[in-house]
């Protein structure tokens, strides 16, 4: 274990690139898994990867939604003049 750990931190990836690979890959699993048995949200494999799913999803929604509230708020500076 120390080992891997000792190797990880030797790659000097960024923190933003794996929280949205992990997002991304857990979404993935997440949702492949659920959607032809619903009833399978309940096993832990999915207990844990959902918390990582919903959390990039939350993140790309308000990031979403920073985006727009900027370019809104550019195009009502632009047109006060």
């Amino acid at each position: 274990m120390k080992r891997i750990k000792t190797w990880l931190n030797g790659l000097r990836i960024s923190p933003k690139i794996v929280f949205l690979v992990t997002g991304v890959i857990s979404a993935i699993w997440f949702l492949i898994r659920v959607i032809p048995k619903p009833s399978r949200a309940g096993y832990p494999c999915m207990r844990v990867a959902a918390p990582f799913m919903s959390g990039l999803v939350i993140y790309l929604l308000s990031l979403g939604g920073l985006v727009l509230s900027f370019k809104k708020a550019v195009s009502n500076l632009c047109n006060a003049k």
